[in-house]
Formats: structure tokens, sequence, C-alpha cells
């Protein structure tokens, strides 16, 4: 799962470095969604990721992407912290 947002983060800031801010928000979105729709509403870090899409579909598109990368670095972050927590259990 960590792969497919690390590669969508890298994708997206290429899109936005060429300046197609839209592309990169809706390149972002999709892999929110997808993710979420793969863990679950109830997995580690979906809250971040369902607050993260819904902040972003009232945004407009460049503000959209800035919310939704914010929300993956929470979510990577969230999700390897619980997963070094469990695996010190």
């Amino acid at each position: 799962m960590h792969w497919r947002i690390y590669k969508c983060i890298d994708d997206g800031r290429q899109l936005w470095g060429a300046g197609d801010k839209e592309g990169c928000a809706n390149l972002y979105l999709e892999c929110a969604e997808q993710v979420l729709s793969e863990i679950g509403p109830d997995a580690a870090g979906a809250e971040i990721l369902k607050i993260g899409i819904g902040k972003a579909k009232a945004k407009t598109k460049p503000r959209a992407a800035v919310v939704l990368r914010k929300a993956f670095d929470e979510f990577l972050k969230a999700v390897s912290e619980g997963l070094a927590a469990a695996a010190e259990d």
C-alpha cells in the first residue's frame, strides 16, 4: 500500500512541476479513494484519508492537491507508527 502512495506522490509532484495542478489533484484523489476502498473505512489511517478526501472535494484543484498530499503524509506517518508499535507488542 505504501509503495502505491509513494509512487502517486512522485507522479503528482511531476505533474505539479509541469504546471498540471488539476492533473495532480485528480491523481491524488483517485489514489486516496482507491487506498481507502482497499483498506476499508475502519482500518488504521482510514479516517485521515476520509477527512482529506472530504476537504479536497470542497476545494479548488490546486488546494485539493495540497490537502491530499498532506493527508498522504499524515497517513503514511500514522500507519508506519502504528505498525512499529504493533511490532513492539
